[in-house]
């Protein structure tokens, strides 16, 4: 069920456990085909003029291998499931809101992807006392019914659902959601309902991202 109350049907799809790590997207910046072939932001005029800017990445926060990346754009984001797609030949995208928040509640409508009741020794929140992000699988009690990590803190992670209209398209400049809440959020807060959005432009260091494999 969405924040606004209503069921919804949520076709089969396979997500991540794991928001995407500093290891997984260097790849993405080595290869060849990879962060330099302009290609991959074509899919929209914005995406395109961004990365024209954009020749080198905003480097990740903490390095570490299994560290989320973070200060990765909407737009990069994008781009990186685009890649990945063409290099597999298997369709990847960002999880749609949707997709995002069946994954991280399951069926039974759970306020936090391990139970009812915010735990703050399950998962990487302002509570941890951290003050930065975590390895993504530093929190195995914290997984959600599907066994997907760091569903809650950590990093925000970008869906594809443009704010307020809940589209899925990739065109145009306007916000898109944020599920999950990051190392600086309130906890209690953030919970598999709670909503959130930025413009696809920007890079923080509290805002990841999680690809989803759709069926062929």
């Amino acid at each position: 069920s969405g924040s606004s109350g209503g069921l919804f049907q949520v076709p089969a799809f396979k997500i991540a456990r794991t928001p995407i790590t500093n290891a997984q997207y260097q790849v993405f910046l080595d290869a060849p085909d990879g962060y330099r072939d302009i290609r991959w932001w074509t899919y929209s005029l914005h995406a395109s003029a961004w990365r024209r800017k954009r020749p080198q990445p905003k480097p990740t926060v903490i390095l570490g291998e299994r560290l989320p990346r973070t200060r990765v754009s909407w737009f990069d984001a994008v781009a990186f499931c685009i890649w990945l797609s063409h290099r597999t030949g298997r369709r990847i995208s960002l999880p749609s809101e949707l997709q995002w928040q069946r994954a991280a509640q399951g069926d039974d409508n759970r306020r936090y992807p391990y139970g009812k009741h915010f735990d703050p020794k399950r998962c990487n929140t302002r509570e941890s006392g951290i003050g930065a992000p975590t390895a993504v699988d530093a929190y195995p009690d914290g997984k959600s019914p599907f066994g997907a990590l760091d569903m809650q803190g950590n990093v925000w992670e970008w869906c594809l659902t443009e704010w307020e209209t809940d589209a899925l398209h990739l065109e145009g400049n306007n916000p898109r959601v944020l599920r999950g809440g990051a190392w600086s959020s309130e906890g209690a807060l953030v919970n598999t309902f709670y909503r959130y959005q930025n413009i696809p432009a920007v890079e923080l260091d509290s805002i990841g991202f999680r690809p989803v494999l759709l069926p062929d």
